[in-house]
């Protein structure tokens, strides 16, 4: 047998392993670029997403991993407030076009509730620093509250208002008012001089 025919010369695999490096790094490439367009896609399309759309969930993922990223209360209260904005815009869409049903409703009731539990908590926090700063979040939420109480107990599109809903709405505008009221007590009594000079410094 001839020994040279079943060698494989050294010169053949290094013609050989740029070929396949070549031929890797364009399929990984595409892939990379294919998972981009995806991404870019998804969120596109998730953040125009109502309640009962399928990429409602990764909406609201995208906003707690936002919400995440805040590294001061009072950044976390500013972005919670658009949320909560936000959940009213989008029942506002479903009454307008007549797709509010009572499940949709419950999911955006619900998560401004967590919202606003959550901007609470915040509330505490910079309370620490400045009662008056506390008060000023407290005061724009406790507005939006009030001026969409009408999109806030609608339940669907036929039902303006039900029993629940009123009585959650009033809940949270009791516990706002709570807030509220204990805050401007700090204000007046404790912290006065100091509390007027860190509101106009804001």
């Amino acid at each position: 047998a001839d020994i040279t025919n079943s060698v494989v010369s050294p010169y053949a695999k290094s013609k050989s392993t740029p070929v396949f490096s070549y031929l890797f790094s364009r399929r990984f490439g595409v892939g990379i670029a294919l998972v981009l367009v995806f991404i870019y896609t998804t969120n596109q399309a998730s953040a125009h997403a109502l309640p009962g759309d399928l990429a409602y969930p990764i909406k609201l993922a995208r906003e707690e991993i936002t919400l995440i990223t805040k590294q001061t209360p009072e950044k976390k209260a500013e972005y919670i407030i658009k949320r909560i904005e936000t959940r009213i815009e989008e029942k506002n869409i479903l009454i307008e076009t007549k797709q509010l049903d009572k499940a949709d409703s419950l999911v955006v009731d619900n998560l401004i509730a967590k919202s606003t539990e959550t901007f609470n908590e915040q509330i505490v926090d910079i309370q620490v620093e400045s009662s008056v700063i506390a008060l000023d979040y407290q005061n724009t939420l406790t507005a939006i509250l009030d001026t969409h109480s009408e999109t806030l107990l609608a339940t669907s599109s036929d039902e303006i208002t039900s029993p629940v809903a009123v009585l959650a709405l009033e809940q949270q505008q009791e516990h706002a008012a709570t807030i509220k009221t204990e805050l401007e007590k700090k204000v007046t009594e404790i912290e006065p001089l100091e509390a007027e000079q860190q509101y106009y410094e804001k």
